[in-house]
């Protein structure tokens, strides 16, 4: 008889922002394994786009992190956290300890392009947004351990925001 994966110690691991040993989510954890260990931010539910695909997420309280935590949903399946401003402990200490990423692509921050600055641990089922110059890192991301492409296609989240212009935005070009 074959052992049901328990989806709790990662994401308690999660709560508790310990990532230097992370492995991932499991692949089958829910939206109850969510509810039994993150309150709910609020009540509604958005829909968003992760790598090509569309998704559903709702936002949770964890008291591990100052800013809410975005939990993505593939029907009642977790496919990704995220939370901007994870404010981990030893950015430096951590990026060393997780080695060299599987890959670097270019990501944002608002508006700002950063250059190699989306540190994609696939295999780990981790993604560090950082900026290499200063080893900061303003948005992190988790999921089941995947390849690259998959996450690209899959799972990556789009950080960038467009700024419209005030003329624009007087017209009604935006609605």
């Amino acid at each position: 008889m074959s052992r049901v994966p328990d989806c709790n110690a990662p994401l308690k691991q999660f709560a508790r922002r310990q990532f230097s040993h992370w492995q991932g989510l499991v692949a089958d954890c829910t939206r109850a394994d969510l509810d039994a260990l993150f309150p709910r931010d609020d009540d509604w539910i958005g829909t968003g786009m992760l790598g090509e695909g569309e998704y559903d997420y709702i936002w949770l309280s964890s008291s591990g992190y100052e800013n809410p935590v975005r939990a993505w949903l593939d029907g009642e399946r977790l496919a990704l956290l995220e939370v901007e401003s994870p404010a981990l402990a030893n950015p430096t200490r951590l990026l060393s300890a997780l080695g060299e990423p599987d890959a670097r692509l270019d990501a944002y921050r608002y508006t700002v392009l950063v250059t190699a600055g989306e540190w994609v641990y696939a295999r780990r089922g981790l993604t560090l947004f950082v900026y290499p110059t200063e080893n900061y890192i303003y948005h992190l991301a988790v999921y089941a351990p995947c390849s690259v492409a998959e996450y690209e296609h899959n799972l990556r989240p789009d950080l960038k925001v467009t700024r419209l212009s005030l003329r624009r935005q007087a017209s009604g070009m935006d609605s």
